[in-house]
């Protein structure tokens, strides 16, 4: 199963950028899962990140820092790690993805996409 990572170059507050992310990805401000969006995370990146639900994936948006540092990516402040929360054909995942870097892209925020197994 597929998971990715989406590196954001981003010079706002995390907060800022979560706020931006919603709006762009039309996510809801309830998870379905009735999950907190916003948490506390001792080993994730600032000690704080974002967990939004969409079409079936689960997306963590976490400062780039700290344990959960991705060295390679080092000058993209944020990113979001993307996994699946129900297992989907890894080319239309990989679409998925695809749609999601294009959206954000096409309003001006500078990113890299890292598809892994």
């Amino acid at each position: 199963m597929l998971f990715a990572n989406i590196y954001i170059k981003y010079g706002g507050s995390l907060d800022d950028l979560a706020i931006y992310v919603k709006s762009k990805f039309n996510i809801g401000d309830v998870n379905p899962s009735g999950k907190e969006q916003h948490r506390d995370g001792l080993n994730v990146g600032a000690g704080e990140y974002y967990c939004f639900e969409l079409l079936g994936l689960e997306l963590n948006l976490v400062v780039n820092q700290g344990e959960v540092l991705e060295e390679e990516y080092s000058e993209y402040q944020y990113y979001l790690y993307i996994k699946q929360l129900t297992e989907i054909e890894d080319e239309i995942f990989s679409g998925v993805i695809q749609l999601m870097a294009e959206v954000l892209k096409s309003n001006g925020i500078l990113l890299a996409i890292e598809l892994c197994k």
